[in-house]
């Protein structure tokens, strides 16, 4: 299955694309930024074909000790990706750490399309030109809060999906079951810690800041 992950500064609409893509409100949607911290999965269907799309927390510079950990989050998740689309803001414009993700993506030598998101009005249809100098392609304008362009990125991806998926494989993951376990408990009991040793790979950042962990987390 192609695994597509969603990545950029805070606060350029990723948790909103997120939820829009997979159509449904997984991701915790806040103007505070950094409100999403480990990286988050859905499995988006249409008409038989699949991906799976990640959501990761905002990249900052000079990031704080929590901060760090959502960095190595972002990171197992570009290193998942067989798709990346950066998200940048149409009403922000190109802003320095805007520079700095692409500076990170370029070198990775992986597919990135660059989608200027919260295009909210007929004035931001032309914001893309402010950040023509990455060279990503394609480049697309959309409003993932106001459903604007996004039916055609999803489109987009459905079709990278299509070449990519393997018909066979997906028939024998349909036939597996799973035992669904939830880690329930008052912060700071250790869920996290507990949910990466059973896993095997840090799943989901371990802190002693209680609430560190604000959405739901799973993993196979």
């Amino acid at each position: 299955m192609l695994t597509v992950a969603l990545v950029g500064r805070p606060n350029v609409g990723k948790y909103n694309l997120f939820n829009r893509l997979s159509g449904k409100r997984l991701a915790i949607v806040e103007e505070t930024s950094g409100v999403t911290r480990d990286r988050l999965y859905a499995t988006v269907t249409h008409d038989g074909v699949s991906f799976r799309l990640i959501d990761t927390g905002g990249l900052v510079t000079d990031p704080d000790a929590l901060e760090k950990h959502i960095t190595k989050q972002t990171d197992i998740a570009v290193a998942e990706a067989d798709l990346i689309l950066f998200l940048v803001s149409a009403q922000d414009g190109r802003t320095p750490m805007d520079d700095v993700v692409a500076s990170k993506l370029r070198t990775l030598g992986k597919p990135v399309w660059l989608v200027v998101n919260k295009a909210d009005n007929e004035k931001f249809k032309d914001s893309w030109a402010d950040f023509c100098a990455y060279e990503f392609s394609p480049t697309m304008t959309i409003s993932a809060m106001h459903a604007i362009g996004t039916d055609e990125l999803l489109d987009r991806l459905l079709h990278e999906a299509s070449l990519f998926e393997d018909e066979e494989e997906e028939k024998e993951n349909k036939d597996e079951a799973y035992c669904a376990v939830a880690f329930v408990g008052k912060p700071n009991a250790g869920k996290s810690s507990l949910t990466n040793a059973l896993a095997g790979f840090e799943r989901s950042i371990v802190s002693d800041i209680p609430g560190t962990t604000r959405d739901n987390v799973d993993t196979l």
